[in-house]
């Protein structure tokens, strides 16, 4: 008898091992995918050259109401995705099929990416509103760091938006191979397990 439960106990460390291994190799793709974006949108800041001084002034004014409105409209897109997040687990929950534990790992992979992601957010949209134009301290040498701290933190920012929206997709995915009627899908459990 202590063969088998041994047995048993080293077959589901396998599958978790095997289904841990697919959640790795999602999130380093979705980073992967992130990462490419943040390197375009720095490739297309950099493509329209240096700015300094006075023009660094007149770039930050003129995209402050974009920026803004991006993180504004990021915001709003990150509460709903854990909201959404609270959906799929009662949904997941409420199945009649015995979904396997990396699902979980990979929703709380999601809400764990976006949380993080809703206050790096909420705090730079919180910096962007301090009216810097109207300040007296505020030296136009400045502007040339604020300017290109604030292109840094939005690729950033917009970075780990496409890679929370791959690793939702993957999820998805996965979603719809295991409520799909005529197929087996990788994260049921089958009988042995």
């Amino acid at each position: 008898m202590a063969i088998g439960k041994d047995k048993e106990k080293k077959s589901r460390l396998d599958t978790w091992s095997m289904g841990i291994e697919e959640v790795k190799v999602d999130l380093k793709r979705a980073l992967f995918g992130g990462g490419i974006s943040v390197v375009i949108i720095l490739a297309g800041s950099w493509l329209v050259g240096e700015a300094s001084g006075s023009e660094a002034y007149q770039l930050f004014k003129s995209t402050l109401p974009a920026t803004r409105s991006f993180f504004g409209t990021l915001l709003l897109g990150l509460g709903n995705i854990l909201a959404l997040m609270l959906t799929l687990l009662s949904l997941s929950k409420s199945l009649e099929i015995n979904i396997k534990w990396t699902h979980y790992q990979r929703v709380k992979q999601i809400a764990l990416t976006a949380t993080v992601t809703l206050v790096t957010t909420t705090v730079l949209y919180l910096l962007l509103n301090i009216p810097l134009f109207e300040s007296d301290s505020a030296s136009i040498r400045w502007f040339t760091y604020i300017y290109y701290i604030t292109l840094i933190t939005s690729s950033i920012v917009g970075g780990a938006f496409i890679t929370i929206i791959l690793l939702l997709y993957n999820t998805v995915r996965d979603m719809i191979g295991i409520l799909h009627p005529d197929r087996s899908h990788q994260l049921h459990h089958t009988e042995e397990e």
